[in-house]
């Protein structure tokens, strides 16, 4: 069976500043994603200098969990690209196992430490999740996706990260209620998430708590 890594849905621009708080190689990092990018929208040699370049990142800073969630999110890619079935699956599984070795590093204050003005612990979750949601479901990450989600719709430290973060929080969050025919009522809640009323926002929050639980 073909496995088809569909493009993730963090569009999130280079706009925001990488922050001080991580030794980030930002030119190597600016790099690196716009590999990501490009692998993500099919194009099949930039798939491998992804892999090294957010490789050499994550080698280069063990302790964050976001250099190694990309990481992750570009191996399982090569899993897209592999001819033969078993390849297909040794690389999406090995591109998983980094994804879950960076939610295994998660810490509280990860809430405080920023990469491009958002927070490591809710891009982390997000890369995760646009990961695994994005899987055919013979590799079983769909459950944990919708944790991972879950997760970040509930985290408070959301209602006050960047427009274009919790805008592409929401796109996933559409994306997956729509393909599971959630009701109308409930995606008009998580698209409340964006709004710019700060009151709205925190109620269409305190209303979408279990929404994947």
């Amino acid at each position: 069976m073909k496995a088809q890594i569909r493009p993730l849905l963090l569009s999130l621009a280079l706009v925001l500043p990488i922050s001080t708080a991580w030794a980030f190689d930002e030119a190597g990092f600016n790099t690196a994603f716009a590999h990501l990018q490009k692998a993500r929208e099919g194009d099949s040699k930039s798939v491998d200098v992804a892999v090294d370049a957010f490789s050499k990142l994550s080698a280069q800073e063990p302790g964050n969990p976001l250099l190694r969630a990309y990481q992750g999110s570009v191996e399982a890619l090569q899993g897209r690209e592999a001819l033969l079935p078993w390849n297909k699956m040794k690389y999406t599984e090995n591109g998983l196992a980094t994804v879950d070795k960076a939610l295994q590093q998660l810490a509280p204050e990860h809430e405080q430490q920023l990469a491009r003005g958002v927070p490591i612990l809710l891009e982390t979750r997000l890369v995760a999740a646009s990961t695994f949601l994005s899987l055919p479901s013979m590799f079983n990450r769909g459950p944990v996706g919708h944790q991972q989600l879950q997760a970040l719709i509930a985290n408070p430290v959301l209602l006050k990260a960047p427009d274009g973060f919790r805008q592409a929080v929401v796109e996933l969050a559409v994306k997956t209620a729509q393909a599971e025919k959630l009701p109308a009522e409930r995606i008009n809640q998580l698209q409340l998430l964006t709004s710019a009323n700060a009151a709205q926002r925190e109620s269409a929050q305190a209303q979408l708590k279990d929404l994947w639980k």
